[in-house]
């Protein structure tokens, strides 16, 4: 399934940050598309899903699968989650 990733919530900043700006730097700072194939549950009943997607950087894109708390997935085909 197609999902949306919420790359600002799923990576959280510092608090004040101080940095400079590194064009060819990873870009969290975005949403990007994602496949879902699988949900679990924890063993407090919060949900995750098992997702493949890129974490897009100048001239390559960064592939991982991994779990993402639910929260921060919606359907690629909801309107406004691009």
């Amino acid at each position: 399934m197609a999902v949306t990733v919420d790359l600002v919530t799923l990576y959280a900043y510092q608090p004040h940050h101080s940095g400079s700006y590194h064009p060819d730097g990873l870009q969290f700072r975005k949403k990007t598309l994602g496949v879902l194939t699988e949900w679990g549950m924890t063993e407090w009943g919060e949900w995750f899903g098992k997702v493949s997607y890129t974490i897009p950087a100048k001239g390559r894109e960064e592939k991982v699968t991994h779990w993402v708390p639910g929260w921060a997935l919606r359907p690629a085909d909801r309107p406004g989650n691009g």
